[in-house]
């Protein structure tokens, strides 16, 4: 299963994880990874082309084998445009793959 984590602070999103593998398929057959893993891929790259850097936003993204980190310190209406859209597409995406897909939203603890 995949494990998106979803990281608030403030009721924004801040970055997420994504952890796992859907099970859906063989290695390169398995369309579930395959979507998460493109729309993923485009958040990260967007984040760190077009807002990393801009009006006080970092962006850290770290890979690992089956997982995927992004991070941010700051937010603009950019970075919160890309991840709402990403945020968007995975719950559709976790609506239609129930048993492969899992949200889970963490709140920033003070």
């Amino acid at each position: 299963m995949i494990k998106l984590s979803v990281h608030m602070t403030q009721g924004k999103c801040s970055g997420f994880a994504l952890h796992g593998h859907a099970g859906a398929g063989g290695k390169g057959q398995d369309i579930i990874c395959a979507a998460v893993s493109s729309a993923a891929y485009l958040a990260a790259n967007a984040l760190t082309e077009f807002a990393d850097g801009r009006e006080g936003l970092c962006c850290k993204v770290l890979q690992g084998k089956n997982s995927l980190r992004v991070s941010l310190a700051g937010q603009t209406q950019v970075s919160e445009a890309l991840l709402q859209g990403f945020l968007q597409h995975m719950r559709g995406l976790a609506r239609q793959y129930p048993k492969n897909i899992r949200i889970i939203y963490e709140r920033e603890q003070k």
